[in-house]
């Protein structure tokens, strides 16, 4: 391609090009020999894509018009690469862990020379039946556990963007290697404003927005649990042979089947099993959070007993749910389901938020809102007495990017009330997607899905598109 470095360029007075190996969202990466020592390295360039183009003469790359500022950012996160991976293989020395070697500027843009993993890919290792039993792949999951995430983790850096891709087995000694350091920060320090997924192993506070972490990295959402669930993902694919589902979609609806107890698995240890269940929790206050809890097999055991629970009560309820369309005339909701369900509607489209921290009953008195599920009625339900006419109200809210615009819902829904515990519906209606944030924590969006979020507290929206736009708030009263 045009924008990539021909073939036989030296580039650093030291690498000459000989084939490109690959492009991501913010790089291309090279093979090239060393001309001086003579053996192969990866070269990976600064390249965004969208935002970066190259003279064909000089090969300088320079940022398109309109994308100074985030090229100029992207190059700094890049070299921030450099040093991570320097810094973490100065401490510990892991061949679990890609080598830097050395990084530099030149012709505009920066690059960094690695060594070069003769190997491939971990879902291709998979399914190219190189693995010969349950016991090596629980062998390369430990070697990456301790001697790869944890020496990162305990460095104060975390990946964000493990999956297959990003592991390669060696062909020398079937061992495996984390590349692409491109997505990792440091727990501390540095501002990111871009979310990088990559869908099925990204967890799910991976899909909202960085841009609401301060200057010291405060308020990112991301941390080791981040990673032991893209790991944890990683291994349901080796295991099962596919991939799960996104994490909003199992948040929602998880059909995600449960590995621990599967008599189709008995040659995996119980342990292992229950480890990758344990880590692929959508909440991330449910995973573990470090390595280390992660790989305490007491731990494991006593956390997916309560999963495998939760899985069944849940797989019962999507029965109900798919069944039945609309809650039964006349049903009353107990105490236990009075919670709050908020959705978002876009046009035509449905986004249904999911709440992710801290689904804990209410401590404050408030009328709680929900939007009622459907029930599994017995017994021959007995007359009610007539309900109180539903009351509703509107507003409009004009929300933006910039800031966190709260609706105020609670003074509205104290105005309709009629009798103690009333429960109400909360819709929210708009042209365009938009972002929603409870006092629970973090919030996710969902085109085209049905599912049930908790919240006893203020609502606040902003925009995705970046412009300015109207939110009409309804609340409806439910019983």
């Amino acid at each position: 391609m045009k924008d990539e470095l021909p073939p036989g360029t030296i580039i650093g007075h030291q690498y000459r090009v000989i084939e490109t190996l690959g492009r991501g969202g913010f790089g291309i990466t090279y093979k090239c020999e060393d001309i001086h020592l003579k053996f192969i390295v990866a070269v990976k360039e600064y390249f965004p894509e969208g935002m970066a183009e190259r003279d064909p003469k000089s090969l300088d790359v320079s940022a398109m018009t309109g994308s100074d500022d985030l090229f100029a950012w992207g190059l700094k996160k890049f070299l921030l690469e450099g040093t991570t991976l320097a810094a973490i293989q100065h401490k510990y020395s892991s061949e679990f862990i890609v080598k830097i070697m050395r990084y530099w500027k030149e012709h505009k843009t920066a690059y960094l020379a690695m060594e070069f993993i003769d190997g491939m890919q971990i879902d291709d290792f998979a399914t190219s039946h190189r693995i010969t039993s349950a016991k090596q792949v629980e062998g390369i999951f430990q070697s990456l556990c301790l001697k790869a995430l944890k020496p990162i983790h305990d460095s104060n850096f975390y990946h964000r963007d493990i999956k297959p891709a990003n592991i390669l087995v060696r062909h020398s000694n079937s061992e495996p290697v984390i590349i692409d350091f491109g997505a990792a920060r440091q727990t501390a320090g540095g501002k990111s404003t871009v979310a990088l997924l990559t869908p099925r192993y990204s967890a799910v506070e991976q899909y909202a927005s960085q841009e609401d972490m301060d200057d010291e990295g405060g308020n990112d959402l991301c941390g080791s649990f981040t990673d032991i669930y893209s790991l944890a993902a990683t291994f349901y694919f080796i295991i099962k042979g596919q991939p799960p589902q996104d994490a909003p979609s199992r948040l929602l609806s998880n059909n995600s089947e449960i590995l621990a107890g599967d008599d189709s698995l008995s040659d995996y240890s119980g342990d292992f099993l229950r480890q990758i269940d344990w880590g692929m929790e959508p909440i991330p206050k449910d995973r573990p959070q470090t390595i280390d809890e992660w790989l305490q097999p007491t731990a494991s055991t006593s956390k997916v007993k309560k999963t495998k629970a939760d899985a069944s009560k849940k797989a019962a309820k999507r029965q109900i749910d798919d069944s039945v369309k609309t809650p039964p005339a006349g049903n009353k909701t107990t105490e236990t389901d009075k919670t709050a369900v908020i959705a978002g509607i876009a046009a035509a489209a449905l986004f249904v938020l999911a709440i992710v921290y801290n689904l804990s009953e209410p401590k404050e008195e408030l009328p709680p809102v929900f939007a009622s599920t459907p029930k599994i009625v017995i017994d021959a339900p007995k007359p009610e007495p007539p309900a109180l006419k539903p009351k509703k109200t509107s507003w409009i809210v004009g929300i933006e990017s910039a800031e966190w615009t709260p609706i105020y819902v609670l003074p509205e829904i104290k105005k309709l009330l009629q009798k103690p515990n009333s429960s109400y519906e909360l819709k929210l209606h708009a042209d365009e997607p938009f972002r929603v944030k409870t006092e629970k924590g973090l919030a996710v969006t969902k085109a085209d899905a049905k599912s049930f979020g908790r919240s006893n507290g203020e609502v606040f929206l902003k925009s995705v598109s970046g412009n300015p736009q109207k939110v009409t708030v309804e609340i409806i009263q439910t019983d």
